[in-house]
């Protein structure tokens, strides 16, 4: 009996070492963010409390679905095109490695406390890439050039925007003393600071996709989270109104700052929606706006020829390189050209390679991650703000992804297992879990 206790505790410590040490690395390393997911996995698929839960699940039933039709849409694309066999086992190991988020979730298991502590140490991770990166080039911050410091600038702007989202929401948490509704004035500092750098640095990384999704989401998901609170708790009217004025002027500032790189991202786009309007698809370079353009075209061209299946999970950079179409290539320096590798769209990739098959598995993932979370929200079963969060970040990448895929990176996989992960480890909740202030 003892030993088996000691056993217990020993997993648990060691699955929640795997779990915190995973969301501080996720965006910061890919080799220790990689171990650490891996310690997660192996502790969690040795307990069999976790494969006696998860089996009655819809959700493990569309994991086995997903895990068969990969499989064998891979063993098809490989028949039909030899030459991307390396390409297809590569990309489709990355598909299947996007439901790891189960274990994560396991390890979450409704614990708020953990949720908490995986979204501050996410963060934190975030924010020490910036300061390593910084301090090696500091040149980089200060030239007016678009940087996603250690990242990728598409992807790094979508990091930030969750960031910044998160700190609105959870504000009164973040702010409040310990145990108690007073406020901290060093808290409200330091928040005030990251939410200043994070603004200051998304506008760095002059992400149009990223800016367009954080203008459509934002507004909207913290006027949900604060209406009912405001109404239910008069006594804190004047506070959060406070906070939320002091979120406003800060963000206001960062957007007056940027307004010049701001302008000049969208001013450049300006013309290439003029001809893609008008049809003159010629005269739309591969770049920017253009090879959106460019790559929906021919995307859409290709999904009607195999319209239910796809044409496999490595098959869109293969097929781009021997479609002879030099609509998809885009410039280099010196005067090169290379092809793209990918649709720039998230949906169309799922379509792209999985057809409506993979687009119908897609579309019930979202729904079996997003229908607890939003019922337990209704039901006062999970706090508001978490619950909201959670929501909002789904909707960022949601809009996020009408312009960019990044799905098999490493960075956005493990966004995506933290983000997934706590929506269904959060799922189950069904009780407790209001604020008291």
């Amino acid at each position: 009996m003892l030993k088996s206790n000691i056993e217990g505790s020993l997993r648990e410590y060691t699955k929640e070492f795997g779990l915190y040490s995973f969301a501080f690395f996720s965006l910061l390393s890919t080799s220790l963010s990689a171990l650490a997911l891996g310690v997660v996995v192996i502790t969690v698929i040795t307990e069999s409390e976790f494969w006696k839960d998860n089996i009655r699940t819809a959700i493990f039933w569309l994991f086995v679905i997903s895990g068969v039709y990969l499989l064998v849409r891979t063993i098809l694309a490989i028949h039909e095109f030899p030459l991307s066999t390396s390409l297809q086992y590569h990309d489709a190991s990355s598909w299947f490695q996007l439901w790891l988020f189960l274990f994560v979730g396991w390890t979450v298991k409704g614990d708020l406390r953990k949720v908490q502590r995986i979204l501050a140490l996410c963060l934190a991770g975030l924010l020490t890439g910036m300061t390593v990166y910084t301090i090696k080039r500091p040149e980089i911050v200060f030239s007016g050039a678009r940087t996603g410091f250690h990242l990728r600038v598409i992807a790094f702007s979508l990091y930030c925007s969750t960031a910044i989202l998160g700190l609105i929401l959870l504000a009164p948490r973040i702010l409040r003393k310990k145990n108690a509704c007073e406020i901290s004035l060093g808290r409200v500092i330091i928040w005030g600071v990251l939410l200043l750098t994070l603004g200051e640095t998304f506008i760095l990384g002059r992400s149009r996709g990223a800016w367009i999704s954080a203008l459509v989401v934002i507004p909207v998901i913290t006027f949900l989270r604060f209406k009912g609170s405001l109404r239910n708790n008069p006594l804190e009217l004047r506070y959060r109104i406070s906070f939320l004025a002091l979120a406003v002027v800060i963000l206001l500032f960062v957007i007056f700052a940027g307004s010049k790189s701001i302008k000049e991202r969208v001013s450049a786009e300006l013309p290439m929606i003029r001809a893609a309007l008008k049809g003159e698809f010629d005269k739309i370079p591969t770049k920017g706006f253009g090879v959106r353009v460019q790559a929906l075209r021919y995307g859409l061209s290709k999904i009607k020829e195999r319209p239910l299946l796809g044409w496999g999970p490595g098959s869109t950079k293969y097929l781009i390189s021997e479609s002879n179409n030099p609509h998809l290539l885009h410039p280099l320096a010196e005067g090169k050209y290379a092809w793209i590798d990918h649709l720039h769209n998230t949906y169309l990739e799922i379509l792209f390679r999985f057809g409506l098959v993979g687009g119908v598995i897609f579309v019930l993932l979202i729904y079996l991650l997003l229908k607890p979370i939003i019922l337990a929200i209704h039901e006062n079963s999970l706090p508001r703000d978490i619950g909201l969060f959670v929501v909002g970040t789904f909707a960022l990448i949601a809009v996020w992804s009408l312009s960019d895929f990044r799905l098999l990176h490493h960075d956005w996989r493990n966004y995506w297992l933290l983000i997934a992960g706590i929506a269904y480890g959060l799922g189950s909740i069904r009780e407790g879990g209001k604020d008291s202030c």
